[in-house]
């Protein structure tokens, strides 16, 4: 679910012969201009504008954050102390009136971390799914025992020498964007 996760948001995914490319691979990218109120509305603002400006349905659009990322904006007051975003939590909710989907596995870059926001119309994405995942399992194969397998020569481990089982998962998912100015991306978010 991780893997998917990524491969489906991350700007940085060009798509190679495992994976198709993100949905915000290519989009307009903006840089966040800071924490404050002003800022935020700013920055949110530039992402709505965008969309809008490209003919995106804003009826079926959404915000993808990391959970922290929500929570922060929930913590943000204007002016009397109340909330500036009331209707957002670090499991979603509203934010301008446009859903929010939070997930832990919007990619973290840089250091400090920062992290993106997505305005996503989901309208342009087209997705393949049948929902369902096969399972293999092997009890007489070699393979490599390497976090990082690479090609080439390399120590094999028995599985059958070593009375061990593996197993293999795959689901088979894909997706392409539809058309230009559906997805818009913030980043350097703290």
């Amino acid at each position: 679910a991780e893997a998917l996760d990524v491969a489906f948001i991350d700007p940085a995914n060009a798509g190679d012969a495992d994976k198709p490319a993100s949905v915000t691979f290519g989009s307009p990218t903006f840089v966040s201009t800071g924490a404050t109120l002003a800022a935020i509305d700013s920055d949110l603002g530039r992402l709505v504008d965008d969309l809008s400006n490209n003919g995106s349905n804003l009826g079926t659009a959404v915000w993808i954050m990391r959970p922290t990322t929500a929570a922060n904006i929930a913590r943000v007051r204007g002016t009397g102390g109340a909330a500036a975003f009331p209707s957002i939590t670090a499991k979603g909710g509203m934010l301008l009136g446009i859903p929010v989907l939070t997930s832990e596995n919007v990619p973290i870059v840089g250091s400090p971390g920062t992290t993106s926001i997505v305005l996503l119309n989901a309208d342009g994405v087209a997705l393949a799914d049948d929902g369902e995942a096969t399972f293999d399992v092997a009890r007489h194969a070699s393979v490599q025992m390497d976090d990082a397998p690479s090609s080439g020569a390399h120590q094999l481990v028995s599985l059958w020498q070593l009375n061990m089982v593996g197993l293999r998962a795959e689901r088979i998912v894909n997706w392409r964007v539809r058309r230009p100015g559906t997805a818009a991306t913030l980043t350097g978010v703290t």
